[in-house]
């Protein structure tokens, strides 16, 4: 599915192999597991019973071993840029040049961009095109006040762009903290220069096709098209300095 969209649009890609989430990980995954396992995703949501969310491990794992691989990958370019999209986004029709225009009136220090994500976000944080991404993530409690209760802020890894230099960060600090929903566990890491389109932007890109799902979906397979990101960064870069229409079309018709 998100093959053929991929090719239609003409966006080169690479696939990276989701992991399925099972009590084996105890033997293959143990060093990432050392670091713990958040209480809800054991038996009665008690530390002291056995792990019964594997499909979130799974989903942890999968996009954790992508970072890391992405990092190795870059291991000299920090500003190195790369799309990263699941299997359960349906792309619009026309989202690459709708991209292209959302990214021109982004700040120009981004470092992740959420592209097509699901949950709220915070009214103060907003513009009109796009969004500032913190913590809390959620689900928030009475601790929360006025945000309180169980709301998730920014989740959802549907489509998204980031730096190198921002999984780098992601990276180091998700080794302080214990392994739960990796959607919400980015927000949390609190890396600098995070942005989200606004909701119904974002929506004009694609659309998550399993939303009750959430990050659950173990079986999520990762494209990746670092080329196309790549390009789109250094066309960016041309169009920050000309607000000529005829300079900004010519440019998109070459990435």
């Amino acid at each position: 599915f998100m093959e053929r969209q991929l090719e239609s649009s003409g966006v080169p890609f690479e696939r990276w192999p989701a992991l399925r989430g099972s009590p084996s990980m105890l033997e293959t995954h143990a060093s990432y597991l050392e670091r713990g396992v958040e209480r809800h995703l054991h038996v009665n949501r008690s530390n002291t019973t056995p792990i019964n969310g594997w499909g979130t491990v799974g989903t942890y794992l999968s996009h954790h071993t992508l970072f890391e691989h992405l990092v190795e990958r870059y291991e000299h370019d920090d500003n190195a840029s790369v799309l990263i999209l699941q299997d359960d986004t349906e792309l619009r029709a026309g989202w690459l040049q709708q991209l292209r225009t959302e990214l021109i009136g982004l700040p120009a220090d981004w470092e992740r961009v959420l592209l097509v994500w699901w949950g709220l976000a915070r009214e103060s944080d907003c513009g009109p095109r796009w969004c500032v991404v913190r913590p809390p993530a959620g689900p928030t409690d009475h601790n929360n006040g006025a945000e309180c209760c169980n709301k998730r802020f920014f989740h959802g890894l549907q489509a998204w762009l980031v730096r190198v230099r921002n999984l780098r960060c992601v990276l180091r600090r998700l080794r302080r903290r214990k392994i739960k929903n990796i959607d919400a566990l980015i927000v949390t890491c609190n890396c600098p220069h995070q942005f989200a389109l606004q909701p119904r932007v974002s929506r004009l890109i694609g659309m998550h096709l399993y939303r009750e799902m959430g990050s659950e979906r173990a079986e999520a397979i990762l494209p990746l098209a670092q080329d196309f990101a790549r390009r789109l960064s250094a066309e960016l870069r041309v169009l920050r300095g000309s607000r000529d229409d005829g300079a900004i079309k010519q440019a998109a018709g070459r990435v």
